[in-house]
């Protein structure tokens, strides 16, 4: 039987399943990783105001910043995924979600802030010095939100963890969105993770990823909602105009990092299209590509087949 923990952080729950046949130090090296999860969550809660990313979010308007190794990784690789998307990637996108209520449980918009919100978001405007590893604005009201990209942060922490304690079998997920393995399960060729996607008409097989040593993450519109001039819109917006994300019901990529799925994953949804951009080694899957995908995810729920959690 698998050894399975799990823990809730970052507004959802992360399981991981270890198999072996060391049960006992199996456990011991999973909760190190549950606890480089809660970790992560304390370090990039926005809403918790004694967290490292308010204090950056504070101190950076005003003076240079100095990083650690692991978040200046971290906001280099959202600066290259701002590049790569034209910016339907945004990690200042905070003032909007904020203005748009979606940082609040029963948000609602306001206009007037919006306007002002636009003026106050842009990846140009954060500057990351490579050398000195610090983080300064240049724009006052700069505010960073890592909501789209922390979670696969936190699962490629996990998962470096795991292979320096020599765990050679694991798969481990982050709300039923973002997932990651190490090596394959006992006699299977690979971890296997479906999608379901209800929001499509279209009379289309499930997908199935077959997931061996990389990662896998799914956006979509639903989840949090607010009504906006009569109308419910989800939480993803586009950074570039404000409004909500609306092109397709979701968007899947995979790839060698959970991160650059997780943050990928967002931008595909914004701009509807892989761009020229994008890494060779990332895989864009997106609806209308289903009945011409050599693979077999129909909800945004990922479920691990074979695997009891």
């Amino acid at each position: 039987m698998p050894t399975t923990l799990a823990v809730n952080a970052m507004g959802t729950r992360f399981e991981l399943v270890l198999a072996g046949d060391e049960p006992h130090r199996l456990r011991a090296v999973g909760e190190l990783a549950l606890r480089e999860i809660t970790e992560c969550h304390s370090r990039f809660n926005l809403f918790d105001p004694g967290s490292w990313l308010n204090t950056i979010n504070r101190r950076a308007g005003d003076e240079s910043v100095p990083l650690d190794d692991l978040t200046f990784q971290l906001l280099d690789t959202c600066r290259q995924v701002h590049r790569g998307s034209g910016g339907a990637f945004d990690i200042t996108v905070a003032p909007l979600m904020h203005a748009t209520g979606l940082h609040r449980p029963g948000g609602s918009c306001n206009a007037d802030a919006i306007d002002i919100a636009r003026s106050r978001v842009g990846m140009q405007h954060v500057r990351l010095d490579h050398d000195a590893k610090t983080i300064r604005f240049t724009l006052p009201g700069i505010t960073l939100d890592l909501g789209a990209v922390a979670k696969g942060f936190a699962i490629d922490m996990v998962i470096e963890l795991l292979k320096e304690h020599g765990i050679a079998c694991a798969l481990l997920h982050g709300g039923t969105s973002t997932a990651a393995a190490i090596g394959t399960p006992p006699n299977q060729d690979a971890w296997r993770i479906r999608l379901h996607n209800h929001h499509t008409t279209a009379k289309q097989p499930d997908i199935t990823f077959a997931l061996k040593d990389n990662a896998v993450s799914v956006s979509a519109p639903t989840g949090r909602m607010i009504e906006s001039q009569g109308e419910m819109i989800g939480h993803v917006l586009d950074p570039r105009t404000g409004e909500a994300a609306a092109t397709q019901p979701f968007a899947a990529v995979v790839g060698p990092s959970a991160s650059l799925a997780d943050a990928w994953s967002t931008a595909l949804l914004v701009l509807g299209h892989r761009p020229d951009a994008m890494p060779d080694d990332m895989r864009a899957i997106l609806p209308e590509q289903h009945d011409r995908e050599p693979i077999t995810t129909n909800t945004l729920t990922t479920t691990m087949e074979g695997v009891a959690l």
